[in-house]
């Protein structure tokens, strides 16, 4: 971060690196604002900056600062929580979102129209926050006015945010869009209607939406890539899901899940150009295996988020705010991190530099943060 200059009108901060201080500094990116997250790097490592300011009316570049130094150390995990999960996931926006126009909000007491929203999250680059049937959680609003939103999205019918909600946001002046569909294939589709409209992507996630683990699984990718989910059922295909592939070209799909979550047959009858299934073992080798796919580009990470497997109330809000660092979501069981997301955790030690682990010690105890201090040291 350096000082934002106050004589220059149409200023540009270019910032610069070397691995040395007298070393040769090459220029890392140019930027409207007077900061920069530098990642990932190698922890231990000293790394020197410098920064020049651009007149870019003028097209006119200052001399570079002098030097100063930085060197990343390994993370230690940060315990992200409230006092019910609506709380936790006004907690995670906080530590993860500084300003954004726009917000999402789904019901808090069950996970489908949350997880099909996430690619909706990331269109708009949104925190997801939950809320209770009748009434905004305690925060919420102040969250909101923290954030500079304007406008909110509504995931869910009337039957899971109630009027009263909306009203209640309409009163303190936001603009409020709502999906609201017939069941929960419905409300997905109208979402995925909405993202694939603005981000003309020929892209999906689909998977079941009976369950919440490879849901949770893959909202991650579902933000960062901007994709929508859709939610089949294991033996069939909804109306609702298959009139989204009627209506557009969709060119390929993910299915997220084995063939016991998703039976062949249904994964064969998809509308797609190219369809390619994705799954592990179980809901935590799943994650592992879609991160394996998904995350390959953004390797080695600068990030890690943790969650529980075993309920979806902590990693709903987890997952988006995981994939706004470009980073995956390890879904663990809470008595222990099975092989391959400890494979992955222990991987990233040489570049992770923020861990979050969602939700309380009932969630997740203690001692799951101090196997995952342990592996990044």
């Amino acid at each position: 971060m350096c000082e934002e200059t106050t004589d220059v009108v149409d200023a540009e901060y270019r910032f610069w690196r070397a691995s040395s201080q007298f070393g040769t500094y090459a220029p890392m990116i140019s930027s409207d604002d007077p900061f920069w997250w530098d990642t990932p790097l190698a922890n231990g490592t000293t790394y020197w900056y410098k920064v020049s300011v651009i007149d870019a009316a003028r097209g006119i570049e200052e001399p570079m600062s002098p030097p100063l130094s930085a060197q990343p150390v390994p993370a230690t995990p940060q315990r992200v929580s409230g006092a019910d999960r609506y709380q936790t996931a006004i907690a995670i926006s906080r530590y993860n979102f500084t300003e954004t126009g726009s917000a999402v909000i789904a019901t808090g007491a069950d996970y489908p129209d949350a997880l099909a929203a996430s690619g909706l999250c990331g269109l708009y680059d949104t925190p997801l926050l939950l809320t209770p049937t009748n009434a905004p959680p305690p925060g919420l609003l102040a969250d909101l006015e923290r954030l500079g939103v304007w406008r909110v999205f509504l995931a869910g019918s009337t039957s899971v945010i109630s009027t009263s909600v909306e009203n209640a946001l309409r009163s303190e002046g936001y603009s409020v869009t709502r999906f609201a569909g017939k069941n929960r294939y419905d409300t997905a589709a109208l979402i995925a209607r909405h993202v694939l409209a603005r981000n003309e992507s020929p892209e999906v996630f689909v998977v079941r939406g009976d369950d919440f683990a490879d849901a949770l699984a893959v909202s991650p990718w579902a933000y960062w890539y901007q994709v929508p989910i859709l939610l089949v059922q294991p033996d069939a295909i909804p109306p609702e899901t298959s009139s989204v592939f009627w209506d557009r070209h969709i060119e390929f799909a993910v299915v997220a899940g084995g063939p016991n979550a998703i039976l062949d047959r249904v994964a064969a009858r998809l509308m797609v150009d190219e369809a390619v299934r994705i799954y592990g073992s179980n809901r935590y080798t799943t994650a592992i295996a879609l991160e394996e796919v998904l995350g390959a580009p953004y390797r080695p990470y600068f990030a890690l988020g943790v969650a529980t497997g075993t309920n979806f109330a902590d990693a709903l809000g987890g997952g988006v705010a995981c994939e706004s660092w470009a980073s995956p979501l390890i879904l663990t069981s809470p008595s222990g991190l099975v092989p391959e997301p400890r494979t992955l955790v222990d991987s990233t030690e040489p570049t992770v530099q923020l861990v979050q682990v969602y939700g309380g010690a009932v969630a997740l105890p203690e001692s799951i943060v101090t196997e995952v201090r342990n592996l990044l040291r």
